[in-house]
């Protein structure tokens, strides 16, 4: 009972914060309520506890909503391709979408943005959710694309000194996220053969970020961007390394998915201090709602590479030069 008592209060309160903040601001941060009875700090400090893995929460893909995004001079259905998913082994702690969407930003694009949506539907916290072996096949059931491994984008945390995003806490969605020079005409299918991870049972990082506001803009561009205004809540110089937003419609559903970059060329945001970049610049569809997943880290930290951050450097090279030639 008071955990329901808890829950409701909650609840409750939420839902003042929102209709206050509406009146202030049109473009207000919807509330994500997580799945859990009980919030709490994450402590940035605390990499090596043994904390309870039931007090885990997720920290990251947030939602906001508000103003609407795009020129919405092309319909979606002709800007996402949705194709069906084979998994070839199943595993009990999640659930990856029966479907992948290829998405374009404008009909003439001839790169796509694929996301492959997926849930942590266990009692546990997992890092290093990643696909093993993936194939994109044509009508005949030829492969004509194919990865070895692809790793999630979701939780964040610090771990050995990688800054990463491929944690999936209990009950928390994230996305396998691709770029790939495709024709989404050419592609039937996509087989899968297996999720892996590993379990993780330790507090996760706090982001030391946090969402502002968003604003859809033609001022400088003139086919428009999305400016989304991040504060630095740290007392440390913090820059972005790999965060990452997906477009997503009324009903949620995924329309694309970019990096964000600064407005200007430094990407560093100094404590306490409200930066703006940039992501989305000339997108032809319709959105209404756009979900974050950051990636910040200290400029005092040495920066290391993994696996995991080679394969986001390539994509985040492969779309910078993709969109600078647009």
């Amino acid at each position: 009972m008071k955990t329901f008592k808890n829950t409701i209060i909650l609840l409750l309160i939420v839902t003042l914060l929102n209709s206050c903040s509406k009146e202030k601001n049109p473009y207000v941060l919807q509330a994500l309520f997580l799945s859990s009875d009980t919030i709490i700090n994450i402590d940035d400090n605390n990499e090596n506890g043994d904390d309870d893995i039931n007090t885990i929460v997720s920290n990251n893909g947030i939602i906001l909503s508000g103003q609407d995004i795009g020129q919405g001079i092309t319909p979606n259905n002709k800007l996402v391709k949705k194709v069906p998913i084979t998994l070839l082994e199943e595993n009990p702690n999640f659930k990856v979408s029966e479907v992948a969407y290829l998405c374009k930003d404008r009909l003439s694009d001839e790169w796509i943005s694929v996301i492959i949506p997926i849930e942590n539907i266990s009692d546990k916290t997992f890092r290093s959710v990643e696909i093993e072996h993936m194939k994109y096949k044509n009508s005949s059931g030829q492969s004509i694309s194919q990865y070895d491994y692809l790793f999630v984008t979701g939780d964040f945390n610090k771990s050995e000194g990688f800054y990463e995003t491929d944690y999936l806490t209990s009950g928390s969605k994230g996305y396998f996220l691709d770029f790939k020079n495709l024709n989404p005409n050419n592609v039937k299918s996509i087989e899968i053969n297996k999720i892996s991870s590993y379990e993780h049972n330790q507090k996760l990082t706090a982001l030391g970020v946090k969402a502002v506001d968003y604003m859809y803009s033609t001022e400088d561009y003139p086919f428009g961007e999305v400016n989304l205004n991040v504060k630095n809540e740290t007392n440390t110089i913090l820059r972005n390394n790999f965060t990452m937003v997906i477009l997503l419609d009324n009903n949620d559903q995924p329309l694309s998915w970019d990096f964000i970059l600064p407005h200007n060329s430094n990407s560093n945001i100094n404590p306490n201090e409200t930066k703006k970049y940039t992501c989305f610049s000339g997108y032809d569809g319709y959105a209404s709602k756009i979900q974050i997943f950051f990636n910040f880290e200290s400029t005092e930290s040495k920066q290391t590479n993994s696996e995991h951050i080679d394969r986001v450097i390539l994509l985040k090279e492969q779309k910078t030069k993709y969109k600078t030639k647009k």
